[in-house]
């Protein structure tokens, strides 16, 4: 089984160009996440897995021009 290694923070440039970045608050883990770092085989095609697709937080930066600085 793999091991999955969990960080609090990201690198910028590991993300893609163009998105929102969000200081998170609060986000919550579904099943498949669970899974996925859990080491299970199969489940996720990313070596980068960022868990959890439900957040609350403050954006911090966009490039989009739905979501600004604050939201």
């Amino acid at each position: 089984m793999k091991h999955i290694e969990l960080r609090s923070e990201l690198d910028d440039d590991i993300l893609p160009a163009g998105d929102v970045t969000v200081d998170v608050d609060y986000s919550s883990i579904n099943f498949k996440d669970a899974l996925a770092i859990g080491g299970r085989p199969g489940i996720s095609r990313v070596e980068e897995l960022i868990p959890g697709i439900d957040i609350v937080g403050t954006v911090t930066t966009s490039e989009d021009s739905d979501f600004r600085v604050g939201d």
